[in-house]
């Protein structure tokens, strides 16, 4: 995930937090494309926001462009990621810039797509006369696109781990009663980050326990967003046919494990993948054929045994947690993890580009085991 970097000229750093800041507002709407926001000024003015909307649809920088019209002589253009130049399910956007007669082009981080890679936009646009300034924001342009830059680069999904827990590390109490640790903001914000991924996973005993929809609702759904895909890890298919989420028919849903469930055969959205738990390689197993089955992002909303096999396994890109401010106590309440013992400080997981955000009554917790300026991961 390394980024070659430039020495930045003039550019103005307002414009690129700009389209940074509104290409996140497009996350789950571009399907396994990256977003991506683009912004025209000229003579000091913007003149143009663009915007990446879904596969198929324009790119960002076709979009400010086409709303530009004639005023994109002479201008600049702003864009979160470097302009694309093959031809995909649209044409490249380097020659649509040209065409345009844009004279200077800033972009704040390479783009990781092979095909860019090996033809990069730089030298195209600069044969064409047009200034080239980038990569001039490379944190922020990968932080923006975590989920593309991971596709790219290992042809695996982007997994989240997501947690509600007490401030001392609880998710359930002893009797596994666990609803609800945290408070409502907190559990609005986890719907929005729903709607963003490909798939939720979770394991048999979250399900039974619970019988949760693991869907989004708040009126999250609303312009173009859909319920992900469900991943349930039942090694041997112990749950039964009256689980609620199964009445989904709105979406896949995935059971994995040594015994298919009998009632998959009953109903079309229902798929089996037989992957024993049992299996050194099984996360990597898994993580492939989702991959291949076009599953990009996965959330995984628990529980504890799911949490601390996927840490171990070193499959984690991201962590989001929840604290609530409360303390539970009890010596036989479910801890978040239950790794094995680190015996030395060096082997520890440690979090990258950390975010802390107050989410009343609650705190939000984020970070990135990858550190997207050296290419390392901790953890390994």
């Amino acid at each position: 995930m390394n980024q070659i970097k430039t020495e930045p000229l003039n550019y103005s750093k307002k414009h690129i937090a700009t389209v940074l800041r509104e290409a996140k507002k497009y996350k789950g709407l571009t399907g396994v494309n990256p977003v991506t926001a683009c912004l025209i000024e000229k003579n000091g003015h913007i003149v143009a926001l663009g915007f990446h909307q879904g596969e198929g649809s324009p790119h960002a920088e076709v979009d400010a462009l086409l709303k530009a019209g004639k005023l994109a002589v002479g201008a600049t253009l702003y864009v979160n990621l470097e302009p694309c130049t093959h031809f995909g399910k649209t044409p490249p956007c380097t020659a649509s810039i040209i065409r345009a007669g844009i004279k200077k082009v800033v972009y704040a981080v390479n783009d990781p797509n092979p095909c860019v890679v090996a033809s990069p936009a730089r030298p195209i646009l600069e044969k064409a006369g047009i200034e080239v300034v980038g990569p001039v924001s490379t944190l922020e342009g990968c932080l923006v696109n975590d989920v593309f830059f991971k596709n790219m680069s290992c042809h695996k999904p982007f997994v989240i781990l997501k947690a509600g827990m007490s401030l001392d590390a609880r998710i359930a109490l002893g009797n596994k009663v666990s609803q609800f640790i945290t408070g409502e903001k907190a559990r609005r914000e986890d719907h929005k980050i729903r709607r963003e991924v490909g798939a939720i996973l979770v394991g048999k005993g979250t399900v039974h326990d619970d019988d949760p929809m693991l869907n989004v609702r708040y009126g999250f759904l609303k312009k173009g967003y859909k319920n992900p895909d469900l991943i349930i890890l039942d090694t041997n298919a112990t749950l039964p046919e009256t689980i609620r989420l199964i009445s989904d028919t709105s979406r896949n849903i995935y059971f994995v494990g040594d015994v298919c469930p009998s009632f998959i055969a009953i109903y079309p959205h229902l798929h089996f993948f037989k992957i024993s738990r049992h299996r050194v390689d099984f996360w990597e197993t898994l993580l492939a054929k989702l991959y291949d089955i076009g599953i990009k992002s996965i959330l995984i909303e628990g529980g504890a045994g799911i949490y601390t096999s996927a840490l171990e396994a070193n499959i984690v890109d991201k962590c989001i947690f929840y604290i609530a401010p409360k303390l539970f106590g009890g010596k036989n309440d479910v801890h978040v993890f239950s790794a094995s013992d680190k015996v030395s400080l060096d082997d520890i997981y440690q979090l990258n580009h950390l975010k802390v955000r107050l989410c009343k009554p609650d705190i939000e917790v984020s970070g990135y085991f990858s550190n997207f300026e050296t290419g390392e991961k901790s953890g390994t």
